[in-house]
């Protein structure tokens, strides 16, 4: 399974979780250790991923 986030210095980090309550309505971030995203990043993350959950073409092919 791959994750989608954002690295800090070229290292992959885990820096919070991102948990939908109500897909593109509700949902929470939590921070992991000492580096976390800011609101803005939030924001942006999360359009992001409506963006990619309401347009089924961008999703990945299974297999490819």
């Amino acid at each position: 399974m791959e994750r989608l986030g954002f690295n800090h210095n070229n290292e992959q980090s885990c820096i919070g979780y991102l948990t939908f309550d109500v897909p593109g309505r509700v949902y929470s971030y939590t921070a992991d250790g000492d580096l976390s995203l800011a609101t803005d990043e939030i924001e942006q993350l999360i359009e992001f991923l409506n963006e990619v959950r309401e347009n089924p073409p961008m999703w990945p092919q299974q297999g490819a």
